[in-house]
This record gives structure tokens, sequence and C-alpha cells, in this order.
């Protein structure tokens, strides 16, 4: 098994970005199951990339709104160890974080 994980962020006062690179390599052999073969179903060749976007609003001294919007799987890429379990394809979602 191998596996990598790459990150760059970029983050200041007002806005934030992050993108996350992800690659795993398993042992397809090892993780057959003894009553059906799926030796040659995987897919390893693809990282898998996301991309998380934020903006900061201050609304107070302790009280922060952040909208945040992320694509996953950017590329559409495949990284799976049989095709019973594949991985979904790009998606998105958007959100609001407070803190305070």
């Amino acid at each position: 098994m191998y596996s990598t994980n790459l990150f760059f962020t970029y983050d200041d006062r007002q806005q934030s970005a992050r993108l996350l690179g992800h690659y795993l390599w398993m042992n397809s052999v090892w993780m057959a199951k003894d009553n059906w073969d799926d030796r040659s179903t995987g897919q390893y060749s693809d990282f898998l990339w996301d991309l998380i976007l934020a903006r900061k609003f201050p609304l107070g001294e302790n009280v922060r709104l952040e909208l945040f919007g992320s694509i996953h799987n950017i590329f559409n890429s495949s990284q799976y160890y049989s095709m019973w379990y594949q991985n979904p394809g790009r998606w998105v979602e958007a959100g609001v974080t407070v803190r305070f």
C-alpha cells in the first residue's frame, strides 16, 4: 500500500484557498475476497484533487461569518481498489460557517 497527500494553502484575513491532492494505491491482490475475483478491477492511476475557496466577513469583535465553496474530485478522476466500490465523480458543495 502506498499513499500520498499534497496540499497547498493560501490564507489571509479576508479569504483562503486550499488545493488538496490525494493518491492511494492498494494491493488489490491482497484485498481480493476468496469468493469473487476483483484483482484486475482496481484503478490507481490518478490523484484526486479538491479545491476549497472561502471568504471571511467579520460580524463583531469575536464573531466571523465564512462563506465557502468546494469542488471535490476536480478532474473527475478514478481511484478505487474494486469496481464494486468506485469513488464518486466530480461534486460540489457550498456553505456557511459561523465562528465565535
